[in-house]
């Protein structure tokens, strides 16, 4: 994978233009050890270069949290990770300058070496707060992605479609992403844990994932014409829509995957030939 482009999904998934105030923000980066220095070197870097202001300013990329209550808790949660052991890289602090001094500002905001047992890996932050992880093997990646209460929205990198398909099976979210994020396309979707509806589960045998190509038949690698034609997705249990795959331009950026079924917020990425 190019670390520049997993960077930039990265960012673009925590949805910083809405000071991470989306339930579907990707707030959890679990990289894998032989990209995670790189990968999070240039997260780092564009994160620090977001550029705060009004929000009714066509060049500003991050406004205010939305309220006093809510900004209290927001920056609790930078406090806890500094407690707890997370490593600041950027951010956790009101911004500097006369434009900032009143008003919910909080610089965008980093942390390394989180581990699942720290509040801002287990809880909802809700606010412009990334936390990076770590991890070695498959195994690991998932254990990390499915360890929270929550499963609405994921995102896998990978240049192993096997793998992404694998990967997107065994991650507990409603909507999963691969080689992209924050992207919707009007397939209907929930949640898993407590980011599903009462419990209610989409979990049924009749409601597992299914792979369609354009053509309505099963896809693969290649086909129509070696073109990636996949886009799945798992009907919720009381509307039953159809899903109709589109054709994309190259074989990483694969497809969106739609799961019917979820607040998860991870983006795991890998090298090639690794397995996720």
């Amino acid at each position: 994978m190019d670390p520049d482009k997993v960077a930039q999904i990265a960012v673009a998934g925590m949805n910083f233009a809405w000071q991470g105030q989306s339930c579907g923000s990707t707030s959890r980066l679990l990289l894998h050890e032989s990209l995670y220095k790189g990968v999070l070197e240039r997260v780092v870097e564009r994160v620090a270069a977001l550029r705060l202001g009004d929000p009714l300013d066509d060049k500003s990329q991050m406004g205010p949290i939305n309220s006093k209550r809510h900004y209290e808790r927001v920056c609790a949660m930078v406090e806890s990770g500094r407690q707890e052991g997370a490593r600041l890289m950027t951010g956790g602090k009101r911004p500097a300058g006369e434009e900032f001094k009143r008003g919910y500002w909080l610089e965008p905001t980093v942390f390394a070496d989180v581990n699942p047992s720290m509040r801002i890996a287990r809880e909802e932050i809700f606010g412009p707060v990334l936390s990076v992880f770590s991890w070695r093997d498959e195994k690991e990646a998932l254990t990390l992605a499915n360890s929270t209460e929550y499963g609405l929205t994921a995102s896998i990198f990978t240049n192993d479609l096997d793998a992404a398909f694998r990967a997107a099976r065994a991650v507990k979210s409603g909507y999963v992403w691969i080689n992209g994020a924050s992207a919707f396309y009007g397939t209907p979707f929930g949640g898993y844990k407590n980011s599903g509806a009462r419990n209610r589960q989409l979990s049924a045998p009749e409601t597992r994932p299914s792979i369609i190509d354009a053509g309505g038949g099963a896809a693969s690698t290649g086909a129509r014409g070696g073109q990636p034609t996949l886009q799945r997705c798992r009907a919720a249990r009381s509307t039953r829509q159809s899903c109709r795959g589109r054709r994309l331009r190259s074989a990483p950026r694969m497809l969106a995957v739609a799961r019917g079924v979820t607040l998860y917020t991870d983006a795991v990425c890998a090298p090639m030939p690794a397995v996720l």
